[in-house]
């Protein structure tokens, strides 16, 4: 755990930084920093990515406690030892061994996975999703989008955290050098009128491979 880290982490992702850290994630990412630290969850709304701040030692935020950001609120994360804690705790005592109840469990799960097979029959139609031809920009928070790629120019950055693409900071958590006004106006400008559904499709359509 480095002291006066700066990371950043896509959705769902996981950083844990020292004193005086600044972490920024995505959606359903958890932050843990120590003393000083600054936690930054970059959301998007439906119209821009707005950055959520909370800053360890201010309006309860404790040092070296994981918390996550959901629906508007900073909420500290529970352990998964107290979340099995919790799920035992509601258990008859009917005298079992902890062992005896996990094999139960996973008895279970073996049994429901098995009734939820797909049929043999399954196949996946030709659609622009699974077409060579295709460009999807994947966001935490948003459903997949699609864009057509026959005889486009390469995609500009797309603005996606997830994707490590952001309009602001790189991989590295560092401010991007380009300005993000004209990274979104290039996103914009390239993906007007090339959004297309995954379910489409046209004489063009080409085999994704690998």
């Amino acid at each position: 755990m480095n002291d006066n880290a700066k990371m950043i982490g896509g959705y769902g992702s996981t950083l844990t930084g020292g004193h005086s850290s600044t972490l920024t994630g995505g959606h359903g990412s958890t932050l843990t920093g120590g003393h000083g630290s600054t936690l930054c969850w970059e959301i998007w709304d439906g119209t821009f990515y707005r950055l959520h701040t909370f800053y360890v030692g201010e309006d309860g935020v404790f040092p070296n406690v994981a918390y996550n950001f959901v629906e508007g609120k900073l909420e500290a994360q529970t352990s998964e030892e107290n979340k099995i804690g919790e799920c035992i705790g509601t258990l008859p005592d009917d005298g079992k061994t902890d062992a005896e109840v996990q094999k139960e469990f996973n008895d279970h799960n073996d049994a429901q996975n098995e009734e939820n097979k797909l049929p043999k029959s399954y196949f996946e139609q030709t659609g622009c999703k699974n077409c060579k031809h295709h460009f999807t920009y994947i966001e935490t928070d948003d459903a997949d989008h699609y864009f057509c790629t026959l005889n486009a120019p390469p995609a500009p950055r797309c603005g996606s955290v997830m994707m490590d693409e952001s309009f602001f900071v790189d991989a590295e958590g560092c401010s991007t050098k380009e300005d993000p006004k004209k990274a979104m106006r290039a996103w914009g400008k390239w993906a007007n009128g090339r959004e297309v559904q995954g379910f489409g499709t046209c004489d063009n359509w080409v085999a994704q491979t690998g």
